[in-house]
């Protein structure tokens, strides 16, 4: 293959690969555009109102959270939730709820811990942004030898939905809605209705906790398998083409090179007869 027809070879193997890539990407953005960001304007809809009502009753709900080696503690939510929508058109889109929990002072115990209790209960409050007194107890030389822990102060929850064209799906994170830890969870644009967005309120005002563990519907996971089976197979496909490319490429040289060599052959041939 001469250089002209290896660089032509090449040119058209980007084209093609640049138009696959754009045709994807165009698919991509059509989904978004048609299914997930209406989706997401569905949800920040829906939290604005539902945010408008529960200021507006003014009925501040109790979260009990689980302090490890310290207890039970109770927070007040406050109604007036927060609502946020931030997102870069055609491309990406994020809901955040924010709701804020005091912890009464008067109304938790004053613990008492040994060192090793007392560390552990340290690095819980400072990976969970807790407040609370800590009151050192040493002997006489100084060795510590225990605290007292009152935990109090503010607990921040914050719920953030996330949405971009290059996922089919939306992401759910929720972090200290109904105890010290992060719930997770994915939904398809197609799911988010009348009946998805009432069980996402009722979550946040604590009348049903199932929204985190709720899992996909069966039809979506076998489309999801069929989705991932057909993208192994283009895969497989285009490994083959790539392959097959190398082989001729390999053919043709060899060619090439059997042409040469049957010339020089002959040449040789030629000259050992005295021609």
């Amino acid at each position: 293959m001469s250089l002209l027809d290896q660089l032509e070879q090449q040119a058209k193997e980007r084209k093609e690969k640049e138009r696959r890539d754009q045709q994807a990407l165009n698919q991509q953005q059509d989904r978004y555009r048609s299914l997930t960001a209406p989706a997401m304007k569905k949800l920040f809809e829906y939290l604005k109102k539902l945010a408008q009502h529960v200021k507006y009753l003014d009925s501040p709900q109790k979260i009990t959270y689980h302090v490890p080696h310290y207890g039970d503690v109770t927070a007040t939510i406050d109604p007036e939730f927060q609502i946020r929508l931030s997102s870069e058109k055609g491309v990406r889109s994020e809901v955040q709820v924010q709701a804020n929990g005091f912890i009464e002072k008067s109304s938790v115990p004053e613990v008492t811990l040994n060192p090793q209790q007392a560390d552990a209960l340290d690095s819980f409050v400072r990976e969970h942004s807790l407040h609370g007194d800590k009151k050192v107890m040493k002997t006489a030389s100084g060795e510590m030898v225990g605290a007292t822990y009152r935990i109090h102060g503010q607990i921040i929850c914050l719920g953030t939905v996330r949405s971009h064209t290059d996922s089919k799906m939306l992401d759910f994170e929720f972090v200290n809605f109904r105890g010290l830890e992060v719930q997770r969870r994915r939904a398809n644009p197609e799911q988010v209705n009348d009946d998805f967005c009432d069980k996402l309120g009722r979550f946040l005002v604590g009348q049903d906790l199932s929204f985190f563990s709720e899992t996909l519907p069966e039809s979506y996971k076998e489309g999801i398998k069929e989705q991932v089976k057909k993208q192994e197979e283009v895969k497989k496909m285009e490994m083959l083409e790539i392959e097959i490319e190398r082989l001729e490429r390999e053919e043709e040289k060899a060619a090439s090179l059997r042409g040469r060599l049957s010339n020089r052959f002959g040449f040789l041939s030629k000259r050992l007869k005295g021609d």
